[in-house]
């Protein structure tokens, strides 16, 4: 006796074509949580080295010459990189060649007239209750 197939999901019917039997719909869930079961285990590999990677290139400033959806993890594990204009390639090409020489990007500095912020700023030694400089004063022990 040939086996039909069920039109949804092309998985073997043993009931002679009824759509919704029991044995199809456990065959069908025993498929969908195998895929699942596949992707999941490249995904916890996959998608920590990506984001290390656009970590790196944003710290490079390539993403803001690019764009952050110029790299995209796809599907099936491999990185896609979109198409670029003309002038990102050459602003990129430049970024990269001047890292690769060793040339730094100057920090920006607020322009005058503007108020700059000290995100990192020393914290001033204060004397704590012994007369100790430390950077915890007013701490007595």
């Amino acid at each position: 006796m040939a086996e039909n197939t069920n039109p949804t999901g092309g998985i073997p019917d043993p009931e002679g074509g009824r759509e919704g039997s029991e044995d199809t719909s456990v065959a069908l869930i025993a498929r969908a949580e195998a895929a699942v079961a596949e992707q999941a285990g490249s995904l916890t590999v996959y998608v920590p080295r990506w984001r290390r990677f656009i970590r790196a290139l944003h710290s490079l400033g390539a993403l803001t010459l690019t764009g952050r959806d110029w790299v995209s993890l796809g599907d099936d594990g491999l990185v896609h990189f979109r198409p670029l204009t003309v002038q990102q390639f050459d602003r990129l090409a430049s970024l990269l060649q001047d890292r690769a020489d060793g040339i730094v990007p100057p920090v920006p500095t607020p322009g005058q007239g503007q108020i700059a912020f000290d995100f990192f700023p020393a914290l001033p030694a204060l004397p704590n209750g012994a007369g100790i400089d430390s950077p915890h004063a007013g701490v007595c022990r």
